[in-house]
């Protein structure tokens, strides 16, 4: 084969990767919620279960609006590839809060809710205490996965939930 012809495969490869990865990375199973198991038994609360599913479902509306610019005939270029880095944001920021619970939780908790908004981000772990050494190692968690300058970490027992 010619250099052209090679070239031209590799770039077909990487168009349809491309589209691949563009219509699919937000499709979240609704029954796999990164529950940790422990004796067949899932330990992640039903309350924090359900704060991470209406943020997954204001997510999902903010993406099926960015992917309605990206299909749109009407919409510029530079309005779709800023639609597109949206949705990498989002994307992004979906996994850093994820990997963060499972820090938290790698770390001795029962359970943790993190979320990053605006104004920085929101870390809420079970626990029945939480020493200021502890807040401060949460804290370095958060501030090495996220930019950010504002890091809110509360804490809540989880007899509090019920």
């Amino acid at each position: 084969m010619k250099k052209n012809q090679i070239a031209l495969l590799c770039l077909t490869a990487v168009v349809m990767l491309a589209v691949w990865y563009i219509k699919s990375p937000l499709n979240l199973n609704k029954d796999d919620d990164n529950s940790l198991i422990v004796s067949g038994e899932s330990t992640r609360l039903d309350a924090l279960k359900q704060m991470r599913e209406a943020l997954r479902q204001e997510r999902s509306i903010e993406v099926a609006a960015l992917d309605k610019v990206i299909a749109s005939e009407s919409s510029t270029i530079a309005q779709k590839n800023y639609a597109i880095n949206e949705k990498q944001t989002i994307s992004d920021m979906t996994e850093k809060e994820v990997l963060m619970e499972l820090s938290i939780i790698n770390l001795g908790y029962t359970d943790a809710f993190v979320h990053q908004t605006d104004a920085g981000v929101e870390v809420l772990v079970v626990a029945d205490i939480l020493s200021e050494t502890e807040v401060i190692e949460i804290m370095n968690l958060t501030y090495n996965s996220f930019v950010t300058e504002t890091v809110v970490v509360t804490y809540k027992a989880a007899t509090e939930f019920k």
